[in-house]
């Protein structure tokens, strides 16, 4: 009973440092891909073994509002400028955006394809009601390359903007880790003078359980 009774108790004090019990992750799709959502899972995993984490993958503004409104502990999304009261942000991953597009298209032959060429092409953008994020870099692309955006098909996800490019329907500017899906036919190229990037952040509400603040601090030395 008396050993019963310590382990009951060294459990509760584990809840209550953020050390055990569980908590709810939303993910965007391109954390998958990229490697963000593995290496966070094995770093809570090797940290904080008796963490239960449940996965909810959802786009960056439905987990923004879910994390505000505490119905979700930890998130991943891309970058806001701003962010509600008590939503606190780390940037945990950053990588390039390329030019996805089908292997039999003209382009595809150039190892890296000059912005004034990509005037006439239409463009897959998988994000369906967002005017920040992908769409920004697509605008400054165009500003570069000094044309206007003339055909844009919006797509609901990635896969399925990829899959399209990879049939010839259009191009997708798109983080590098993309081209990991493996899709046949799709190719990524880099685009002459265009060096944005795409970035990642973890996101936890700083009146959030534990767990959050406990799962955030693995990565303190970054946040803002």
């Amino acid at each position: 009973m008396l050993d019963r009774l310590v382990r009951v108790e060294a459990a509760g004090r584990a809840l209550a440092r953020g050390d055990a019990g569980p908590a709810t992750l939303g993910y965007i799709f391109s954390a998958v891909p990229s490697g963000v959502l593995s290496r966070l899972l094995t770093q809570v995993r090797q940290a904080m073994p008796s963490v239960r984490l449940s996965l909810r993958q959802a786009e960056t503004p439905e987990q923004i509002a879910a994390v505000a409104e505490r119905r979700l502990d930890l998130a991943l999304v891309r970058p806001r400028a701003t962010y509600p009261i008590g939503v606190n942000a780390v940037t945990v991953h950053s990588e390039s955006l390329l030019l996805f597009l089908d292997r039999a298209h003209a382009l595809a032959a150039l190892p890296a394809i000059p912005a004034e060429a990509l005037a006439s092409q239409t463009f897959l953008l998988p994000q369906f009601n967002e005017r920040v994020g992908l769409l920004e870099k697509l605008d400054r692309l165009a500003t570069l390359g000094g044309f206007a955006l003339l055909e844009v098909i919006r797509t609901g996800d990635f896969v399925s903007a990829a899959t399209m490019a990879a049939a010839g329907y259009g191009v997708v500017l798109a983080p590098a880790s993309l081209i990991r899906l493996g899709i046949d036919t799709l190719v990524a190229r880099p685009i002459t003078g265009f060096a944005d990037k795409i970035e990642t952040a973890l996101l936890w509400h700083e009146d959030g359980p534990p767990i959050s603040r406990r799962v955030a601090a693995l990565l303190e030395p970054r946040a803002r």
